[in-house]
């Protein structure tokens, strides 16, 4: 079968309120200058900004030098040896508070982080390239919200997995003494490259704010296909979180055209449904 196809998933839910789109997904930006940045349990802070990366930070705080001029780099190496603390305070919004699910939403933390809000540990990320999400609807307060993201050194923790691993991995751009970067789910220009400099840098790199929303919501959607005979299978696995839905109605199209519809049954929590 030849062209291109374009399936479109429409999922209604009815949960636990009833509201229109725009309403479903209010959202409190936590981005900004309000931040300030440290080496872990050291006493001194310097203003940060989100999104950014410790390097700009340092640099806009008289830290560190430009690592681009001259051979400035090698005098900034010792950065991405530490461990460096992020954090701020916030009040949250009446509209968020109202909502029956809240999360707090990181779009990208560089790399290896460890989030916490009002004293409770939320989770960990070890992933540059992927978003974070926690809920925090039962931790949130209207006011003086302390949101504290710890970054572990990706170099030390690259060297913790290559020694699990046991044996290195081709890192031709990896221009350290350990070739650490084939172990790090970041982006390898930071290790070094025949065009830029070694700065294994860490942060909060992309936007984070909290969203709220009725408490119903389409995780993500996944489209898989079997070939029989000259025509093909087509099933969309939709995944769905909901905290109490009443019944809804899933429609799958393809190219405009209605193929499928279920009924969702009444139920809550994170599952799966199939069409």
């Amino acid at each position: 079968m030849k062209g291109a196809w374009v399936i479109g998933v429409c999922c209604a839910l009815a949960a636990c309120t009833s509201a229109g789109p725009a309403e479903l997904e209010p959202w409190q930006d936590l981005g900004g200058s309000a931040w300030t940045v440290g080496e872990a349990d050291a006493s001194e802070r310097w203003p940060a900004e989100v999104p950014g990366t410790i390097h700009t930070d340092l640099m806009q705080a008289g830290v560190i030098p430009d690592p681009y001029f001259g051979t400035d780099q090698d005098s900034v190496q010792w950065v991405g040896e530490r461990n460096w603390t992020y954090e701020r305070r916030f009040d949250a919004s009446p509209e968020l508070l109202e909502q029956p699910e809240v999360e707090l939403v990181f779009d990208g933390l560089d790399t290896f982080a460890e989030v916490w809000l009002n004293g409770q540990r939320l989770g960990t990320a070890d992933n540059m390239f992927r978003s974070w999400v926690f809920p925090v609807k039962e931790l949130l307060r209207p006011a003086d919200n302390h949101l504290v993201v710890r970054f572990t050194s990706a170099l030390q923790r690259g060297r913790e997995l290559l020694a699990q691993y046991g044996r290195t991995l081709p890192a031709d751009n990896d221009v350290g003494p350990d070739k650490v970067s084939p172990f790090v789910r970041k982006a390898g220009i930071h290790f070094g490259w025949d065009f830029a400099p070694r700065l294994v840098t860490c942060g909060i790199w992309k936007q984070v704010g909290l969203r709220g929303s009725s408490g119903a919501r389409i995780q993500s959607v996944r489209v898989f296909q079997t070939a029989k005979a000259g025509t093909r299978e087509v099933t969309v696995a939709i995944d769905l979180r909901t905290q109490e839905v009443t019944g809804g109605k899933a429609t799958v199209r393809l190219n405009k055209r209605t193929m499928a519809e279920l009924v969702i049954e009444d139920r809550s929590g994170e599952w799966t449904q199939e069409l």
